[in-house]
């Protein structure tokens, strides 16, 4: 490749100034017309040549110095042809060849002059290459040029050489001004020819093309509006610090819960968007988008309330200063949701194994013990019947009996517990006071036995469940409150409820020892017990939570601490409010009378 600098690169861009003025609208390959000039520059310079050999025979010299004169803007035009100025080479062409056959007529016959046959090629050649502007000035040039031979032969400026017969010169002359002529227009109608079929042959690309892309703008169209993601087109205006909803397909809206219409004229969707990803904000997002792919997740604020969790990847496009962001959203609501639960079943288990474990050590320890003692006041038993000791034979069965007693009442606790999820008696709507009453009939001797004050709530609601648990639930809780009133010179119980928010939480309150705060989770653990030297197995509250729970509900303990009592809460999701009449609170002691509300 040339570089030009100096006064040749002022030339070419001149040159190329001039060309982007005589070339016309649409120049169909341009290159291949240059080199069609060139051909022709080419057969011209040697017409030029053959045409003076014919003057100098006739010793015209005028002729021989004028045809001269014709080499050096042939030159030119070569030159302009190998930059590919094809319409400034043409034009420089012809004005040379209308100068040179006006010069050959002026010094010959003039208007009657055989080098005259070159006006009509030169026009002919010249508008198939230049442009109108560029055709009209050598259409002047032309009528200038025979005006001058008709008139300055008429006003006398020159005298034209009288007509003669032709010759064989005049013959060789304009055969070869024909030749040369008739060559020029092939080759350029050729060239402009092919010129056309290479425009149409392109022109049917570009519709295949075109159709191409019509048809893959409907298959993307059918894949936006069909996809089972949802795809939405944003403008961020970063200015702003504002976007824009453009475009979005039918699950977009869908997942919104609102119709496209309705996103499309709010445009900015944030107001109804709460975002739980990294970014609070657009410029954040933007200043992210210029890493690449973006993924994150928000939630929809639905009209119907329905909270939906999206994952999406956002993707910048560029179109000059606009800046896009296409965004595919999926709905991972139930994927986070079963994740979640499965988190929750795999955390209970790990809590069912430990229990599992404690539950082994346990069992094989409160087993083993009245077994030692069993195996023990055998042998003891053994000797004393030996002796006739029948006094300390009577203190052996004891022992035995309630050793035994304590095993058959673990057992049956245990036995109770694993039934507890699995045997199930048949649901029932059943007034909470009549449970209430039933529970503190079973545990009437205890709490005659300690001089308990049992008062039921006028106002407790009606539950839906098994009642036989449910009996057992207020009946463990009231046992257990009696178990540890401590020094309590008047002790009470109160079988109540309370709504927090349209739920019932139902409670069973003492005014016994209480519960240090510290171990208000540990009291409802399997065999936990808080003072090993009480009596019981420690199943009792784990008895109680598993049957609440198994209810749906959920049950804890509030207490302030030692000698302030304790309130053991709990909830059932179908207690409804209801309430029954009222009778008169349970006291201790003596023959009580009917257990009833207070």
């Amino acid at each position: 490749m040339s570089v030009f600098t100096g006064p040749h690169k002022s030339l070419d861009s001149r040159a190329a100034a001039i060309e982007d003025y005589l070339s016309p609208i649409l120049s169909v390959n341009k290159y291949s017309i240059a080199r069609a000039i060139q051909s022709i520059s080419l057969i011209l310079l040697v017409a030029a040549v053959l045409a003076g050999i014919v003057a100098a025979v006739d010793h015209n010299w005028a002729a021989v110095w004028a045809l001269t004169a014709i080499i050096l803007p042939l030159i030119v035009t070569l030159w302009l042809c190998r930059r590919g100025h094809a319409s400034t080479a043409v034009f420089v062409l012809a004005i040379s060849l209308l100068l040179l056959s006006t010069t050959l007529a002026t010094r010959g016959q003039g208007i009657h002059d055989v080098t005259n046959f070159v006006y009509p090629g030169i026009l002919l050649i010249s508008s198939l290459v230049l442009n109108k502007r560029a055709f009209v000035i050598l259409t002047i040039c032309a009528l200038l040029c025979v005006a001058w031979l008709v008139l300055g032969a008429m006003f006398g400026f020159f005298t034209p050489l009288p007509v003669t017969i032709g010759a064989l010169s005049d013959l060789l002359l304009v055969s070869i001004i024909l030749i040369a002529t008739a060559f020029c227009a092939y080759l350029l109608s050729y060239n402009l020819q092919q010129s056309l079929i290479e425009a149409q042959e392109q022109m049917q690309e570009r519709q295949q093309v075109e159709r191409a892309l019509r048809e893959s703008q409907t298959m993307l169209q059918l894949i936006f509006d069909n996809a089972l993601d949802g795809i939405s087109v944003y403008e961020e205006d970063v200015a702003h610090n504002t976007r824009r909803l453009v475009d979005c397909n039918a699950r977009y809206a869908e997942l919104a819960g609102r119709s496209k219409e309705e996103l499309l004229a709010m445009g900015d969707t944030t107001p109804i968007q709460k975002d739980v990803g990294e970014f609070k904000d657009r410029a954040g997002f933007v200043e992210r988008l210029k890493q690449g792919v973006y993924f994150g997740h928000f939630s929809w604020l639905r009209p119907d309330r329905r909270e939906n969790i999206i994952e999406y990847a956002a993707v910048p496009l560029y179109l000059g200063e606009r800046l896009l962001v296409i965004g595919v959203d999926r709905d991972i609501t139930a994927e986070v949701q079963a994740k979640a639960e499965r988190e929750a079943m795999i955390a209970a288990l790990e809590a069912k194994n430990a229990e599992l474990e404690r539950f082994t050590y346990t069992v094989s320890h409160d087993l083993k013990s009245p077994l030692i003692t069993v195996k023990g006041f055998i042998g003891f038993l053994e000797k004393d019947i030996a002796t006739g000791k029948l006094e300390r034979v009577k203190e052996d069965m004891a022992y035995i009996n309630d050793a035994t007693a304590k095993m058959e009442r673990l057992l049956s606790e245990l036995l109770e517990l694993s039934r507890i999820g699995r045997l199930v008696n048949p649901p029932e709507e059943v007034a909470f006071a009549d449970i209430a009453r039933a529970a503190v009939s079973l545990v009437q001797g205890r709490i005659t036995a300690r001089g308990v004050e049992v008062e039921i709530a006028p106002d407790l609601p009606t539950v839906y469940g098994d009642r036989a648990r449910l009996v057992e639930v207020v009946q463990n809780l009231v046992d257990n409150a009696c178990k540890f009133m401590g020094a309590q010179p008047h002790p009470r119980i109160e079988i109540g409820v309370r709504w927090e928010q349209d739920e019932a939480v139902l409670f069973v309150r003492d005014n016994g020892i209480g519960i240090e705060p510290r171990y208000h989770e540990r009291v409802f653990g399997l065999f936990d017990k808080l003072d090993p030297t009480t009596e019981g197995t420690g199943i009792g509250l784990a008895l109680v939570k598993r049957i609440i729970e198994t209810h749906g509900g959920k049950i804890w303990v509030e207490s302030a601490g030692a000698g302030q009592g304790s309130t053991f809460c709990f909830t059932l999701p179908d207690a409804r409010q209801k309430t029954p009449p009222p009778e008169m609170p349970v006291h201790g002691g003596g023959n009580p009378p009917p257990v009833s509300n207070a």
